[in-house]
């Protein structure tokens, strides 16, 4: 299905950018509407403050957008937040479920792993995004991100 491909091609390409230039031009021509576009760079926008305070070099403007923006609560990455951690060389996001009414697309990474520190299970990566698509102009574009 289109929907499916769609998402799961967006997703692997996301994951695989490691240069910012080469981010910048994919993410211009992403299948995305304006307002997933807008609320990746508020997220972006919010990451990077949130650095910046820490070093308490924040101008009124900035601490004012942290403050409104407070609803954030990404760490590492404006789609994947801390689950960025999880994502590794051999990560590739494939579908887990779709829901056709609500268009909205369940992709879990491939990757997985369980091991042992001091005795301790622990487990990494099995990360798990949520798109959802909408029809504009007849083409299927994300236009959230969970």
């Amino acid at each position: 299905k289109e929907i499916i491909n769609i998402a799961i091609n967006f997703a692997n390409e996301y994951i695989q950018l490691k240069n910012p230039d080469e981010f910048d031009k994919w993410f211009a021509k992403a299948p995305i509407t304006e307002k997933f576009r807008k609320e990746y760079r508020r997220r972006e926008k919010y990451i990077e403050l949130s650095q910046k305070s820490l070093e308490g070099k924040l101008s009124p403007a900035d601490e004012k957008f942290l403050k409104e923006n407070d609803d954030i609560n990404y760490d590492y990455d404006a789609l994947l937040g801390s689950r960025i951690i999880d994502i590794r060389e051999e990560s590739g996001f494939q579908l887990k479920k779709y829901d056709s009414k609500s268009k909205t697309v369940h992709l879990k990474d491939k990757y997985e792993e369980e091991f042992v520190i001091d005795g301790r299970k622990n487990y990494q990566g099995g990360t798990e995004i949520i798109l959802k698509l909408v029809k504009q102009n007849g083409k299927w574009l994300i236009d959230e991100s969970k």
